[in-house]
């Protein structure tokens, strides 16, 4: 997962513009969602909300360091263009069956935000909720087996529990 990449761009990439109200809908946030249902399974993107229209656009979403490809998916459906990454299809690739992000409160599957400053949120919306305890990130498989990472508040420090 690219969680690690996404809180470094978020440090070399000050979201910050005082002309813009909602300037903070723009942090880069790993989002975790589900496949298209005819095909199932999970995935994530990395993006920042530049239109601040809350869907999510591939232009909007990083690139891959080495592969040039977008951490993108339409909904884990094939298309003619080879420019997305294969490695957000968390099911196809990882066999993960469900995510559980114990930070996220809201609708979906839950995301993660970083700011430039190393503060980490669970919200953005109209007004952003800061965590204040250590967020886990729970991965599972068909047989129920977990593998937790674990982001710490303030500083953001990702690790493998």
């Amino acid at each position: 997962m690219n969680l690690n990449y996404t809180r470094y761009i978020s440090h070399i990439d000050n979201k910050f513009d005082i002309s813009k109200p909602l300037w903070f809908q723009e942090r880069w946030t790993l989002k975790f969602k589900n496949c298209n249902k005819t095909i199932g399974g999970l995935y994530y993107l990395v993006y920042s909300d530049t239109n601040h229209g809350g869907r999510v656009n591939k232009n909007e979403c990083l690139k891959e360091p080495l592969t040039n490809r977008y951490l993108y998916s339409n909904g884990c459906v094939k298309d003619s263009v080879n420019d997305k990454s294969k490695y957000v299809l968390l099911s196809k690739e990882y066999g993960v069956t469900k995510v559980d992000v114990s930070c996220y409160r809201g609708s979906g599957l839950g995301y993660i935000s970083f700011g430039y400053d190393g503060k980490v949120y669970s919200y953005l919306g109209t007004n952003p909720k800061e965590i204040t305890t250590p967020c886990k990130i729970n991965l599972y498989d068909k047989h129920n087996n977990m593998a937790t990472i674990i982001i710490e508040p303030k500083t953001g420090y990702i690790y493998k529990n």
